[in-house]
């Protein structure tokens, strides 16, 4: 990814810049996954510079399911995607993604009870196997998976292993990089504050082209 063209024309302090008010403006504590979405998911998807639908149903094998986002690269990609219905494989062809939104902090990976694996599994039992399903029926590629502190991506080939992503922590990110860069920036600041702060916009970065 470094030697992308796209890496080289990012600009870490501008990511940090973008997510920065958004996770000052929120407040996760006792909030409902409503709430999280409509606070900080959404906020942050679109500053990624998604466009998407909320709640399409889509139809699959297992019957209707209902993934909260549809990620669009642009407004007209939205527009021409039909809007009622059950969405099938062929009316996700001009999307990007398939996202999927938790409570806060809510486990991405949920522990089966005895009970679950006495009826067998269903595909909300888990958040990862819901992204999966997801990823497979709609015939895209990728899959974001949150629950507002973990950003998840999933790609289609390998989704179904569950175990194979990329996460990060994005509420650790902006923190960490808030922190190294006003240490950085404080007068006789050394060398490895500066490359600490570097190195932190950095995994920004990463955050910000994966996910866009």
């Amino acid at each position: 990814l470094p030697d992308d063209a796209a890496w080289r024309a990012a600009d870490g302090a501008a990511v940090l810049a973008a997510l920065g008010p958004l996770w000052a403006e929120f407040v996760p504590e006792g909030t409902n996954e409503a709430q999280v979405e409509e606070g900080w998911v959404r906020p942050v998807l679109r500053a990624l510079g998604h466009v998407f639908t909320v709640q399409v149903s889509m139809r699959t094998p297992l019957g209707p399911m209902t993934p909260d986002y549809v990620l669009y690269a642009d407004e007209p990609a939205r527009t021409a995607a039909p809007s009622t219905g059950l969405a099938g494989e062929a009316d996700f062809r001009g999307a990007l993604a398939i996202g999927d939104a938790k409570a806060w902090a809510k486990r991405l990976d949920q522990p089966l009870t005895a009970r679950q694996q006495a009826r067998g599994i269903k595909t909300s039992d888990n958040p990862s196997y819901q992204i999966d399903a997801y990823v497979r029926y709609s015939g895209l590629p990728w899959g974001i998976l949150t629950n507002g502190r973990h950003w998840r991506l999933v790609h289609r080939d390998t989704s179904k292993q569950l175990d194979v992503y990329y996460e990060v922590d994005l509420p650790a990110l902006i923190e960490q990089a808030q922190a190294a860069v006003t240490a950085a920036s404080a007068p006789r600041a050394s060398r490895e504050a500066e490359r600490a702060a570097e190195s932190a916009l950095e995994a920004l970065k990463y955050f910000w082209l994966f996910f866009r």
